[in-house]
């Protein structure tokens, strides 16, 4: 209840992955400040750069480091926050469209302008246990 998952949508991604791409999680049992992937396209220079979103296990997170593929797709990726919930290997990894699952902490306002502007008004954390 009172759950929702959202992403950052005024982020911009600057990584060079181009196109939706079956990235996974190597490994299980990770925890940390840096996730194993593979998946991805092979040798590709600044794949994520930092300051872009990834998402897995209904977690949120930046990359803080720019990071290239391996010849054979697979990548380590250093992230914040750090992992909360230990991984399953080959989770699904969101790159162009990460999300977190957050929770509201407050009342929905609404505010009506005119006629036809609106704006609502809902403040969240990240769900940490989602």
């Amino acid at each position: 209840m009172h759950r929702m998952r959202l992403e950052d949508y005024g982020r911009v991604r600057n990584g060079a992955a181009t196109s939706p791409q079956s990235v996974l999680v190597a490994g299980a049992g990770q925890t940390g400040s840096s996730i194993d992937l593979d998946g991805a396209s092979a040798s590709v220079s600044n794949f994520f750069k930092a300051g872009d979103y990834l998402s897995f296990n209904n977690e949120l997170h930046m990359v803080t480091a720019d990071v290239s593929t391996s010849g054979t797709g697979t990548l380590t990726v250093s992230i914040a926050p750090p992992i909360r919930k230990p991984t399953d290997n080959d989770d699904a990894v969101q790159i162009f469209a990460p999300f977190g699952v957050f929770m509201m902490t407050n009342t929905p306002r609404w505010n009506t302008e005119s006629k036809y502007i609106s704006s609502i008004t809902i403040e969240a954390i990240e769900d940490v246990l989602a």
